[in-house]
């Protein structure tokens, strides 16, 4: 958290259209393909099929990054807060948990009683 509030304001502002499409595109676009393919897995496999709202729900749920693995990524190249990887990649994390937490809740209250969600 300490990050986030030292980052350049500057920077992330000039940015943030980068940020923003990276944040909600990449982010609605990784989990649409983790789901459709966990799908598609399912259903080629024979066994036990698993519903397409399940599979966008493991798909929203394991399309969110670990922002401390990435920042320790970032830190360990030498990458700090001039470089613009750096304020794209960090932006997008800052957004990314918001939308994954949205999706998420969207998906899960869509579910009509077929499946339950703990």
């Amino acid at each position: 958290f300490e990050v986030a509030l030292s980052v350049s304001k500057q920077e992330f502002k000039r940015r943030r259209g980068a940020i923003l499409i990276f944040a909600f595109v990449g982010t609605i676009f990784s989990s649409i393909t983790t789901g459709l393919m966990v799908h598609l897995a399912s259903y080629l496999s024979g066994r036990t099929k698993i519903p397409m709202l399940d599979s966008f729900v493991f798909g929203k749920l394991i399309s969110s990054i670990d922002p401390v693995a990435i920042l320790s990524v970032l830190t360990s190249l030498n990458m700090n807060q001039s470089d613009t990887i750096f304020i794209l990649v960090f932006g997008e994390i800052l957004l990314n948990g918001g939308v994954a937490i949205t999706a998420f809740e969207t998906l899960v209250n869509r579910f009509d009683g077929y499946t339950n969600v703990a």
